[in-house]
């Protein structure tokens, strides 16, 4: 590896680092040791590299496999083209090419696996309680970041945003009247409208308008809804719930099932297969053998449908009604979390 190439590597793994994927950068690393010891093999600078290029270097990764001799999962092709991918727009946005080959490859066909340890409804809402009770943590650090990721999750489990897409939200991009986010850029660069049952409408509210400001960090964006970036909040928030879901022996959990969740937790209600689709805003290869679906659904009744599935959080929100209101210590006087009725 060149020193020019060497000093490249070493700035956009800064730069990862910096935007919050420190856990992540061991293994930008070593995928992308795998594309410069392509390039040399080939005799190939970095602004040699078109799409015929990129395009052989899945070739080669499939045919030369793993150190050990192994192959290549194809999962993990994937994911090797995904970081050249990324590699490519930094060096796109220094000026260094012109374009992001790795972007135009066709890639090999990934093998669909259902999702693992989908919780059912009753696990879910056992879930979302224990995240619930922060007041019990010891420590005003912890209360408060079991006290955001709580809000968090229960956005997520109502919206299935992914915690990007959480990450990037800001507080005018709720429409409170509606009970409507709106996602300006999600995956893809698209936009999309999601919507909040009570339970999460109600709990979002007192966050933006009570807490928000309260637990906000010296060093938080204060642009962003919960403050960090994409990478920084998934690591909280997955921290958090491999705690509660080892606590409750529901296994292996991440902020992604909530996704899944939602998904199969509206196809179990008997929602249209494109419908779902349409509130995780992608493309639901799990079920494309799936035939005879129903005609398109209006926003209206949509919206009733999705409220109708989420009506256990909305019963569970008028039960915690009936408590004495939670008190947070977390600043020189206590802040009461008013609990209102749906």
């Amino acid at each position: 590896m060149a020193v020019n190439e060497k000093n490249l590597l070493e700035t956009y793994l800064q730069e990862l680092a910096a935007s919050g994927y420190e856990k992540g950068l061991k293994w930008a690393s070593c995928r992308l040791t795998r594309l410069f010891e392509y390039l040399e093999e080939n005799e190939l600078n970095l602004e040699d590299v078109g799409v015929k290029e990129a395009q052989g270097y899945q070739g080669w990764l499939l045919e030369t496999g793993r150190k050990d001799l192994k192959s290549y999962a194809r999962g993990s092709i994937h994911n090797f083209l995904k970081e050249a991918v990324r590699f490519y727009g930094f060096l796109k946005k220094k000026g260094v090419v012109y374009t992001n080959a790795f972007a135009e490859v066709k890639r090999v066909r990934v093998e669909l696996k259902l999702p693992r340890n989908i919780l059912k409804e009753k696990q879910m809402n056992l879930l979302l309680e224990e995240l619930s009770r922060f007041e019990g943590r010891k420590g005003l650090q912890n209360k408060v970041r079991r006290y955001k990721v709580h809000v968090i999750c229960e956005l997520q489990y109502s919206t299935a945003l992914r915690i990007g897409e959480v990450a990037g939200l800001k507080e005018e991009d709720i429409d409170w009247k509606r009970g409507v986010v709106e996602l300006r850029e999600g995956k893809g660069g698209k936009s999309r409208s999601v919507f909040l049952n009570e339970y999460a409408k109600q709990l979002l509210g007192l966050y933006v308008k009570q807490m928000r400001n309260l637990v906000m960090c010296g060093n938080n964006n204060k642009e962003l809804l919960f403050g960090a970036g994409a990478g920084r909040l998934m690591t909280i928030v997955n921290e958090e719930l491999s705690e509660v879901a080892s606590l409750l022996e529901l296994g292996r959990f991440t902020s992604h099932g909530f996704r899944h969740a939602v998904g199969f937790h509206l196809l179990k209600a008997g929602c249209d297969i494109r419908f779902i689709q349409d509130i995780l805003g992608g493309v639901l290869n799990l079920f494309q053998n799936w035939k005879n679906l129903t005609p398109g659904f209006c926003m209206s009744k949509k919206l009733k449908i999705l409220r109708k599935m989420n009506n256990f959080r909305s019963l569970l929100w008028k039960n915690i009604a009936g408590r004495k209101a939670r008190v947070i210590s977390i600043a020189p006087k206590s802040y009461i979390l008013s609990i209102m009725s749906a």
